[in-house]
């Protein structure tokens, strides 16, 4: 970008940022002896008919330990 072009993005400093909120959501990992094991996410809080509505899993590979990411 030449100095006569303007950049209308407001960049900051990442110092200026807030810190991030806890987490809202929790998971589990379901360990299966006879399919790929489940990893489910599902609200920290919420009532019985909001948890068995507001969930999301993935199975086998689609999913890694965070640890074994970094």
């Amino acid at each position: 970008m030449s100095e006569a072009e303007s950049d209308s993005f407001e960049w900051c400093d990442r110092q200026d940022l807030a810190p991030a909120a806890p987490p809202t959501v929790a998971h589990v990992v379901v360990e299966n002896t006879d399919a790929p094991d489940e990893l489910a996410v599902f609200p920290r809080e919420g009532d019985a008919d909001e948890l068995a509505a507001t969930w999301i899993t993935a199975t086998g590979t689609a999913f890694v330990s965070l640890e074994l990411a970094r």
